[in-house]
């Protein structure tokens, strides 16, 4: 049976629990006093933690063992995403964290729906911390601030090779790393 994971940030440190923790574990995923979990911190660090109820509203974490850490990705990958339709954007960045990406900047563009991006960050960033915990990836990708995609391009480090997605696009991904491992 796969265990129950959980992102907190500063645990062992802290281990209290959130109402919101405190909710999915007991209403939504119904763990019982003294069930196992996986805490992990999104920066490869992750511990077996007891999940003890102190009170009907309250329940705090005790430490039962340090896992070893995981090592770094040796693939850094920062995604340029352009800002989507609500699903298909929650899609996205779902997949990308479940497929290890470092970090994701979303792309504003002229199609782009809404404006009001401070109120979806923080929903884009639930999404990414829930495929994180399902997925089992210990990293937690980096969320930026949207922007253009000309700021975006001009932030990049001139000496990382860079990839567009066009569908169209004759050339694949693994022909483009056949010809320049050859190099």
């Amino acid at each position: 049976m796969r265990r129950t994971r959980l992102l907190l940030a500063h645990f062992p440190h802290e281990i209290s629990l959130t109402e919101s923790h405190l909710h999915y574990l007991k209403n939504v995923l119904r763990l019982q006093d003294g069930s196992e979990l996986e805490v992990f911190d999104g920066n490869g660090h992750a511990y077996i933690a007891q999940l003890q109820f102190t009170g009907k509203k309250t329940a705090q974490l005790l430490l039962i063992n340090t896992l070893e850490p995981q090592p770094a990705p040796s693939l850094s990958i920062h995604l340029g995403l352009g800002i989507s339709k609500a699903q298909h954007m929650d899609i996205a960045l779902q997949k990308s964290a479940e497929l290890g990406v470092d970090s994701i900047t979303p792309i504003i563009s002229a199609r782009c729906e809404g404006k009001h991006f401070q109120n979806k960050l923080t929903h884009w960033q639930e999404i990414l911390i829930n495929a994180c915990q399902q997925s089992g990836h210990a990293y937690l990708p980096k969320l930026l601030a949207p922007c253009a995609l000309s700021s975006w391009c001009r932030q990049l480090n001139s000496d990382t090779p860079k990839f567009i997605c066009v569908p169209a696009q004759p050339m694949r991904l693994q022909n483009y790393a056949e010809h320049h491992l050859q190099d």
